[in-house]
């Protein structure tokens, strides 16, 4: 949603993961099974995969789902520099709801059983296609990367506080309150 807003490209890990299993690429094929197990793909792939998305990149960009741990916020500090990270903290017991509720087509299109349901059902809206939830939006794997998060992830809050470019952001509310937020809070900064 910010990305359409201020108009600027989105690097976003999960979707680059998602268009090589798609594809059926042989990293698509590895990175399929690691997810499915809720696990993390090694820093090296991923590093490898967003650095060559941000080489793309002529200026701005909006980066979502990377870095998740320290060695990879000290590799992107080697090839970009990074203006802010905005930290969006919800509690589990909402990561759970939100997370569970998703459901997605081979289309790409993305809904949810509560808060964006599709007119028909179980099916897209654009293609028609049947809806399915993915093998990591199941609350046990939820639950599990959560405790991936709290190891790997979080430590990321002190390292951009050092920085001085941690913006903190209350995820609770509604998702449209969270991204006014958001969407303030960048327009202050970059003085859009």
């Amino acid at each position: 949603m910010l990305a359409r807003r201020l108009n600027l490209p989105l690097i976003s890990s999960g979707n680059l993961f998602r268009q090589h299993i798609i594809n059926k690429t042989e990293l698509g094929q590895k990175v399929k099974e690691i997810l499915a197990n809720g696990n993390l793909v090694s820093n090296e792939t991923t590093n490898q995969i967003i650095a060559k998305e941000i080489e793309n990149q002529s200026d701005n960009f909006i980066l979502d789902g990377y870095p998740r741990n320290i060695d990879q916020a000290e590799f992107l500090e080697i090839i970009t520099k990074i203006d802010c990270a905005f930290e969006i903290s919800i509690t589990l017991e909402e990561a759970v709801r939100r997370l569970s509720g998703r459901r997605v087509c081979q289309c790409g299109a993305s809904y949810h059983l509560i808060f964006k349901p599709s007119q028909k059902l179980g099916l897209c809206d654009f293609c028609g296609g049947q809806l399915f939830q993915r093998e990591d939006d199941t609350e046990e794997k939820i639950k599990y990367r959560y405790g991936i998060y709290l190891k790997e992830t979080k430590p990321l809050i002190d390292f951009y506080q050092k920085e001085k470019i941690l913006i903190e952001i209350n995820g609770q509310p509604p998702i449209l309150e969270v991204f006014e937020d958001i969407l303030y809070k960048a327009k202050n900064i970059f003085n859009l």
